[in-house]
């Protein structure tokens, strides 16, 4: 009997790619899922979630709902309710309910300058300090003004709005509707940056509120992604092709395709093992120690250039066969035998 190679249909490579990612993500989803459910379940676990759960209903920015989770303030109506909350977390939670290390000292004096936008009458603060104001208090300081008390403005009251907000720029009458969509605004806006907006993403960054975070993260993503990524790339890329003839994978088996050496006879276990651990070394290094999206786009990357080199190349050869010195067979259609006949 002779020898006959016929090279691996394209198509058929490119839909026994799929199918072998298929299969390997659906166990990593499977064993990522199982471990990220076991490790936020533990006792570190519920404690570092109990933690955050506790600053972020002690700093008043955020509330329980009906299911039970913590969820933030976007159905206020008026913009003193917003006030009352981002006052409390600046002046009250932030220099009492935080680790002792943590704790920022801020009276109503600074939040009317950093989070009102008013000037800084009274001169307590540098330039360098004055430049770190964000908006929306950097542009809309005329929204708010400073109360006033026996005829003087009273620094030590919370700013209110503007005279030229409310009726007949009467201080003692109602916000016009322009008053209230205004001062609501400036708390609270879908669309864009906000105080309220500002004071949650202040919490997030908080030292003591960050680092729960990460630990959550390394709980939920990090040390799953460590469990599931390896054993999937190990199993389906390299146990498989090892136990099934001719280095086939699921997919390979179902599309009757084989490995076999650039020379043409039957590829051996160490050129199988040579093909197939770079790529799940690679991938399992991008996964582990980059971000998910970032680890799925340079892998996505990797695969198209490597299909790309099996449509254009001599025997249509992918960047690991190159590694291996192997080629991808038709199997029902070639013969080829494991070495030289004598």
């Amino acid at each position: 009997m002779e020898k006959r190679i016929l090279n691996a249909n394209i198509a058929k490579r490119a839909l026994t790619a799929i199918m072998d990612l298929f299969f390997a993500f659906l166990f990593g989803i499977a064993v990522f899922s199982i471990s990220s459910v076991a490790f936020t379940s533990s006792q570190y676990g519920g404690e570092i979630a109990s933690s955050m759960t506790s600053y972020q209903l002690n700093s008043q920015l955020y509330y329980l709902n009906e299911d039970g989770n913590v969820a933030p303030y976007d159905n206020l109506a008026r913009y003193d309710l917003y006030e009352e909350k981002l006052s409390y977390y600046y002046t009250v939670f932030l220099g009492n309910e935080v680790p002792e290390q943590y704790r920022e000292q801020h009276d109503v004096y600074w939040f009317n300058v950093f989070i009102l936008g008013l000037d800084d009458e009274k001169g307590e603060f540098s330039t360098a300090q004055l430049e770190k104001i964000e908006e929306p208090a950097k542009s809309q300081s005329g929204i708010f003004e400073y109360a006033t008390k026996d005829g003087e403005k009273d620094y030590e009251s919370l700013g209110v709005p503007h005279h030229d907000l409310h009726i007949d720029s009467d201080i003692s009458k109602e916000l016009t509707p322009q008053g209230k969509a205004a001062t609501l605004s400036f708390f609270y806006n879908s669309e864009k940056q906000n105080a309220y907006y500002n004071a949650g993403r202040d919490l997030y960054n908080r030292p003591f509120y960050s680092y729960l975070v990460g630990e959550y993260q390394k709980l939920s993503s990090f040390y799953p992604v460590i469990i599931a990524v390896p054993p999937s790339a190990i199993i389906f890329y390299l146990i498989v092709p090892l136990i099934f003839k001719n280095g086939c994978t699921f997919g390979k088996k179902i599309m009757h395709l084989a490995i076999i050496r650039e020379d043409e006879y039957a590829a051996k276990r160490p050129q199988i093992v040579l093909r197939q651990l770079p790529s799940i070394l690679l991938v399992t290094i991008l996964f582990v120690f980059l971000d998910l999206l970032i680890a799925a786009i340079i892998s996505l990357g990797i695969l198209i250039v490597s299909y790309v080199l099996s449509i254009f190349t001599p025997n249509h050869r992918a960047l690991h066969d190159y590694i291996a010195y192997t080629r991808v067979v038709d199997d029902k259609e070639s013969i080829y035998f494991d070495a030289p006949r004598e």
